[in-house]
Parts: structure tokens; C-alpha cells; sequence
């Protein structure tokens, strides 16, 4: 492959450090890879190892830099032919935005921290067609803050560790030596002042103790005084400063315990070394089998944990260097094992291959050949988990042939589904699009009925005439037909549906339905299919983030769980249902969780409700991870139609309530209960 990845400052720390690696990991194994960055120390040593280094400044938000590195950009994709641009900081992601646009490579991104984060910073990031997150908290993060993205196209790649280069030697020495390594700024070096002040305490307990702490930034020159003034006080020389270290595996290699997080964390679990996990953002302490998930889900960065203080850090240590140094040395090589099997270069770079490999399938083209219509783009998960199937399946059927998708907001929502995207409500661009394509499509949905809406009914009538005036082959791919009134409306469905090339259904009822309209109408149905739901043909769900999600919300493995799912728009009398349905599981001790699946209309019933209750809500939540909860639960009590369609497809038990026909319809033909007293 033809990479190009863009970065800023190349010189040190944790999301440097994982360019630099990846690059050379690439290389190595034969990719062509080249480096936008504003240069550095790592960058100049990527030089020597084959990568390509080009120049920008990708530190500045001046609109000439920008506009500067736009056009360099834009005049490297087109000389070099790249199929993967690799942001890995916001303003580097800003321009390769710009600078894809129109262009056939997949744009892609990566999280290695929690970002600025307000209204305008919000609207104005971009998140290329795929994102790559370091770790389960800053996938969350990143749903919560963007609009843009669904959690199924973010992939979790941890960090990756060279455990060629941080391997563990034998320590012979006597000497208890904790070692610290960080950027020592203000966001990230309450630690390192910790560990000046436990330094007297430890003396006490240990004799033969030292701490080293590595790292430079603004607060280095003001810890080095109060490690002086430490040692002074101490009369030896017990807290050592280093500043930048080049070489810290010759350091963490003579080390007796680590403190700090991320990734030097990472680099001393490869050395065989207990690791006490702690920093600005939280505390673990140390590392064990107990809570290594844990730790794993936050980057090993402590996000959310409790605050880390003086006490708890003294005690963490005190148990770490009271074991001899064969215990330490067992404790170390689990952590070794546990980190080289899920953290090293070769895994990271084998990951990223792959995700790179689905980008590029999913990269835009300017060519038009299936357009997908339904009611895409509005934020209803039931809706993008049916774009997404019908994606998959005309990428399947029509293997030679681009897609288009007709949604809510037309061309922002093609990072989103990774699609090109066209919008529905603009009837230029409508009719343009449906000139252009070679096969209409409506993917999912019950689009053939006017009891909520007359104009939805005529809308999809239009382009279903349109396209077959204009000679388009047009299908149905497992739609509901439900209660249509009018001599008129029924005459014009009727019409559309009998003119398909293809009809797919998704129930027995809508085969009816449509065999009715037919006959009335004097016509014939020829290519009429029974078919599941699109949603209910990918069964894929995400155990481990569901359990991240889980976890976070206080419910663990031990307790028995319910997922519940209302909807707004149902009024009292249903959701007075739902609500005698999950006080009665709060009386059998089962744990209820609220997954919003329409935030527009739900959260306001969702909140009330689970405040009165005293539950849970899960929000937000991407198809997969909703799936993984639902897997989990003893029952699904659903309002909304894919929430039940969801819990079949994993197999879980459900509950249907509610207005709609098709929650009838779906509970009694897939052997679900229907509360219709």
C-alpha cells in the first residue's frame, strides 16, 4: 500500500512515539510510507530507515498555514497516487479533509487522547470514513463529542510496543529504584510530585531506595529545584531528574517498579516490571489480573478512576518493594506476557493493515451505481444499522458498481457511513442522483405506509416512479408494508411495487399486503421475495465494549441484566407499560439498562424514567455494542422495532410494546410476547 501518514511535532512522547512506530513497522514491511509532520528527532531517524519526510507546518491553525498545507497535500496525493491518508492530530485531520476531497484514497484518523472539546472545536472536526481509537474510553469519547461518526466504524488498535528493543535483563542490583516517565507539563506530572514527597517516607522504609523520573517540559526546571531541595533535606542524593531520556529501556531495564501511565507503561510491562498505574487523570495502582482490563479500557491511563494522593501511592509502592525481587520479577513476566501478546509493534501493525484494507474498500469514487434510499442520516440507530446492511449487501450483489446514499445531510454524512452521500430533501439533487444511478434501492424499512405520514408515502412513490420511468432497474430489499388509506395512495404503491425488478419483504403480513394492492389495482407481483429484516442479517456484536460500557455504568458481570428501550413518541399509556414490566425485574433483582436508540425523540422518557427508578442509561451506543448488551441480558423489553429485531439476532428473549403493527408482527412470527392488553 501507498501511505501517507500527517502528524505534527515528531520529537517525543506517547502519540509521537506510536507514528514513529507505526511508520517503521509499515516500512519494514514493504508499504510506501511517507511522513507530513512539522519534523523532529523521530522524524529525522524515519528518514534513515526509508520513510519519506515532508515538511509542513501542521503545528499552526494561521489560515495561510493551513491553506499552505492544504495544497502541499492536495500535490502529494496527486504526484504519489496514495490509497491511505493517516491523520493523527486535529488540525493534520482538518487538512487532509480538505485535501481528499474529491480524490479516490480512504481518509482515515486516529484518537490518542481526550481532545479539546466545545461546540465549535465539535462541528469543525473531521474524522475521515474510519477512525482508529487507542483504547475503549476514547472510542466513547469520540461518539460523544462527534455526530459524524458511528461507533461500527471506529476500531480499538492499542498501542504498540518494541519488544525487540524493551525486553527485561537481569537485575542484580540491591537497589529499590522506582522509576517515573512523562511529559512533565502541568496536565501531567502530579505524580512526579508525589513521588518527591513520599520520597522522605520511603527512605524510612527502605534504605538502599531511589526514584528516577524521566521526562522535560514546563514543569521540569521546577521539579528538578524540589528534587535538590528533597535530596538536601534527605542528605543523599535519592530523587534523580533526567530530563528527555533516549534510551528508556536502558533505564526501565535496571528499574525495580514503574509509576506513570500510557505508554511507558507499556514499555515497562515489556520490561518484566510491576507497574503502579496512576497520573493526572485517575489511579489503578498496581497492576494484576484483577484490574488489567480495566486499565486497558482507559489506555492504561487511569481515565475516570478514582484521584490519585500521596497515601495511596506510598502504600502501592510499600507493597511492590517489600517483595523480594523474585516475586517482583513473577509479577513482571505476567505483565510481559499479557502486554507482548496484545500490545506488540507486529499485533498493532497487523490491525492497522486490516483496518486499512476496509478503508480502502470504502474509499468514495465519482463513479454512480446503486442508490440506496430510506430514512437515513437522522440519528436512529434502527435506520443507519439498515444503511449499513444495504451497503454491505449492494458492495455483495453489485460488486463492480459505487454507492450512493440518499440522507438526512447529503455529502457530511459520507465520512459518517462511508459512503458517497447525497441529500434526500434536495429534489435537484434528487432527481440528479437517481439520472445518474443504474439501480434505486430501497434498503429497509417500512417506507409503504401513510398512518404517521401521507408526504414520506408520496416522496418514496416519486422516486420509485421517476427511476423506473427513466428506465432504472428498482428494488424493494426486505421492506414492511403497512396500513395505506386512499383509493389514491394504494393505486400509486401498488404501481411502484408492482414495476420493481426485485421485491424483498421482511414478513408474511407485507407479502399480503402487497399481493392485495396488486390484485386491486388489476396488476401482478412477478419477483416477490420473503426475506429477514437487513438489520437481523448481521449478527456481529461487541462483547468487549458492551462490557467497557457495562462496567462503566457500575453493573458487573455478576449482576443479571435487562435492556429496555422506549420510545417517545409511543404516549403514556405504552410507556406506563414499560415501566410496570421493569419494576417487576427491579423486584427480581435484575438490573435494568436504558439504551437510547433515537436521542431526538427517547431521551427525554429515558431519563425521566430511569431517574425515577433509580437505573442506568447507555448513550451513546453503536449497533454492535447494543447487540453485545443485549447478548448479555436475561430480556429485552423493546418500543422500538430493531431493538427487538436486535435482541433475535443474538439470541436473547424480548418483549414488544407499542403502537406500531410491525412490533406486533414481528413478536408473533419470531417467538416473541406482544403486551397488547
Amino acid at each position: 500500500m501507498r501511505i501517507l501518514l500527517v502528524t505534527g511535532e515528531m520529537n517525543s512522547g506517547g502519540a509521537e512515539t506510536h507514528v514513529y512506530e507505526l511508520a517503521r513497522s509499515l516500512c519494514n514491511a514493504g508499504h510506501t510510507v511517507t511522513l507530513a509532520s512539522v519534523g523532529g528527532r523521530l522524524a529525522r531517524e524515519l528518514g534513515t530507515m526509508g520513510v519519506k519526510n515532508i515538511r509542513l507546518p501542521l503545528n499552526s491553525k494561521s489560515p495561510f498555514s493551513l491553506a499552505f498545507s492544504v495544497k502541499k497535500v492536495k500535490r502529494l496525493i496527486k504526484s504519489n497516487n496514495y490509497q491511505i491518508v493517516h491523520a493523527h492530530t486535529r488540525i493534520a485531520a482538518m487538512v487532509c479533509h480538505l485535501a481528499c476531497k474529491n480524490k479516490k484514497c480512504a481518509f482515515v484518523t486516529t484518537v490518542h487522547a481526550h481532545f479539546k472539546s466545545n461546540f465549535l472545536f465539535d462541528k469543525l472536526s473531521r474524522w475521515g470514513c474510519a477512525s482508529i481509537a487507542v483504547s475503549e474510553d476514547l472510542k466513547d469519547y469520540l461518539l460523544t463529542h462527534s455526530d459524524r461518526v458511528l461507533a461500527r466504524n471506529i476500531r480499538v488498535i492499542p498501542n504498540g510496543i518494541d519488544t525487540d528493543k524493551f525486553f527485561p535483563l537481569k537485575n542484580s542490583s540491591v537497589v529499590k529504584r522506582v522509576v517515573f516517565a512523562s511529559r512533565l507539563d502541568a496536565d501531567c506530572s502530579e505524580v512526579a510530585y508525589l513521588l518527591c514527597s513520599v520520597a522522605k517516607r520511603l527512605l524510612c522504609r527502605f534504605e538502599d531506595v531511589q526514584i528516577v523520573i524521566c521526562g522535560g517540559g514546563s514543569e521540569y526546571l521546577t521539579l528538578k529545584r524540589l528534587a535538590q531541595e528533597v535530596n538536601a533535606e534527605l542528605g543523599r542524593k535519592v530523587i534523580f531528574t533526567l530530563g528527555n531520556v533516549e534510551n528508556m529501556a536502558e533505564i526501565l531495564q535496571g528499574a525495580s517498579v514503574f509509576v506513570g501511565v500510557s505508554r511507558a507503561a507499556l514499555e515497562a510491562m515489556c520490561c518484566a516490571l510491576p507497574v503502579i498505574i496512576g497520573g493526572n487523570e485517575g489511579y489503578i495502582g498496581a497492576l494484576d489480573e484483577n484490574n488489567l482490563a480495566a486499565a486497558e479500557q482507559t489506555n492504561f491511563c487511569a481515565r475516570g478512576c478514582e484521584r490519585v494522593n500521596e497515601e495511596k501511592l506510598f502504600a502501592s509502592l510499600v507493597s511492590i518493594l517489600s517483595l523480594t525481587q523474585a516475586e517482583r520479577r513473577e509479577q513482571g513476566e505476567a505483565l510481559r506476557r499479557y502486554a507482548a501478546e496484545r500490545h506488540s509493534v507486529g499485533v498493532m501493525r497487523e490491525m492497522t493493515e486490516e483496518f486499512y484494507q476496509n478503508a480502502m474498500k470504502r474509499a468514495k469514487s465519482g463513479k454512480r451505481g446503486v442508490l440506496l434510499c430510506g430514512y437515513y442520516g437522522y440519528g436512529n440507530m434502527g435506520d443507519d444499522a439498515l444503511l449499513m446492511s444495504a451497503v454491505q449487501r449492494a458492495h455483495c450483489k453489485f460488486p463492480s458498481l459505487p454507492v450512493c446514499a440518499l440522507t438526512a445531510h447529503g455529502k457530511r454524512d459520507s465520512d459518517k457511513f462511508g459512503v458517497r452521500c447525497a441529500s434526500r430533501s434536495n429534489i435537484i439533487t434528487l432527481i440528479k442522483e437517481i439520472k445518474n444511478a443504474e439501480t434505486v434501492v430501497f434498503g429497509g424499512g417500512t417506507l409503504f405506509q401513510n398512518t404517521t405520514s401521507s408526504r414520506s408515502l408520496w416522496y418514496y412513490i416519486f422516486i420509485l416512479r421517476l427511476a423506473q420511468r427513466l428506465g432504472k432497474r428498482t428494488e424493494l430489499w426486505g421492506n414492511g408494508i403497512g396500513r395505506i388509506s386512499g383509493k389514491c395512495a394504494k393505486n400509486a404503491s401498488a404501481r411502484a411495487i408492482c414495476e420493481c425488478d426485485y421485491v424483498g419483504l421482511r414478513d408474511e403480513e407485507s407479502i399480503k399486503l402487497a399481493y392485495h394492492l396488486a390484485k386491486e389495482r388489476g396488476g401482478e407481483l412477478l419477483h416477490i421475495r420473503l426475506e429477514k429484516d437487513l438489520a437481523m442479517c448481521n449478527a456481529e456484536y461487541d462483547a468487549e465494549r458492551a462490557e467497557y460500557i457495562l462496567r462503566k455504568m457500575g453493573i458487573s458481570r455478576s449482576n443479571k441484566i435487562a435492556v429496555v428501550v422506549l420510545r417517545g413518541s409511543d404516549g403514556r399509556k405504552y410507556t406506563e407499560r414499560a415501566e410496570i414490566l421493569v419494576k417487576a425485574l427491579l423486584n427480581d433483582g435484575i438490573v435494568p439498562v436504558f439504551a437510547v436508540m433515537f436521542a431526538k425523540e427517547d431521551m427525554e422518557i429515558c431519563k425521566t424514567m430511569s431517574k425515577r427508578l433509580g437505573c442506568a442509561i447507555a448513550y451513546p451506543l453503536g449497533v454492535d455494542a447494543l447487540r453485545g448488551i443485549m447478548k448479555k441480558a436475561e430480556v429485552v423489553i423493546g418500543m422500538r422495532y430493531h431493538a427487538l429485531v436486535f435482541a433475535h439476532s443474538v439470541g436473547t428473549r424480548f418483549i414488544g410494546i407499542g403502537s406500531e403493527p410491525k412490533i406486533r408482527r414481528f413478536c408473533y412470527s419470531h417467538n416473541g410476547v406482544f403486551w397488547d392488553k
